[in-house]
């Protein structure tokens, strides 16, 4: 059984349940615009194309910021570590930049679609991947990875999630798919407009 996946799955079935009714998860009416965002992430692994097939993790962070309402360009880096028999190891770090596309901190529980696209820095050690297939130890292939999920809206500005994404690379010499399950934090770090947050006519703000 694989501990990970069952703990994310029973993860956003809590979620979908309390979300319903969380009486302080009021929506942005602007959505992600002019938010920056912070986001924190972690899960498991299944590879199934490469040198080497098995389950690994994945852990890492994203910064970026709202461009439009339903919109969110981020900057990505994650360590991905790839399950493999002692001595041999190797580790993916993707450094990307994704483009995420939903209704983001406007509803109690929104879907959401993600494309990305970096360098997946790579590391190999172990005599598998230099006597055997004669590997590089390090290498920097053009990677791109695409999925979706939900975000579970906790607070105005903070979201639980769970998402799905593929990743794939179209270098021939560095071959490798994978698919990740994993769940998330996601922090809207502006700070509300008085007039949203507490209740302040907007006409008086304009006249100040």
């Amino acid at each position: 059984m694989n501990r990970p996946l069952v703990a994310i799955l029973a993860l956003s079935f809590v979620l979908s349940v309390g979300s319903l009714s969380n009486a302080f998860a009021k929506p942005l009416p602007d959505g992600a615009r002019g938010k920056g965002i912070l986001r924190l992430q972690g899960g498991t692994l299944f590879r199934d194309r490469g040198y080497t097939d098995g389950a690994g993790w994945l852990a890492g962070g994203s910064l970026g910021v709202g461009v439009a309402r339903d919109v969110i360009v981020l900057a990505s880096i994650e360590h991905i570590g790839v399950r493999r028999f002692q001595p041999n190891s190797e580790s993916f770090q993707p450094v990307t930049l994704q483009i995420e596309m939903g209704a983001p901190f406007q509803h109690r529980i929104t879907p959401r679609v993600d494309v990305g696209a970096g360098a997946y820095l790579r590391t190999r050690n172990g005599p598998s991947y230099v006597n055997i297939h004669g590997l590089p130890t390090n290498s920097a292939p053009f990677g791109m990875n695409f999925g979706g999920g939900l975000s579970f809206l906790v607070t105005r500005t903070f979201t639980l999630d769970v998402s799905v994404r593929r990743h794939e690379s179209f270098n021939s010499h560095e071959d490798f798919g994978m698919t990740s399950a994993g769940a998330g934090l996601t922090f809207a770090l502006s700070r509300d407009e008085p007039a949203t947050w507490a209740g302040t006519d907007p006409s008086a703000l304009a006249s100040r």
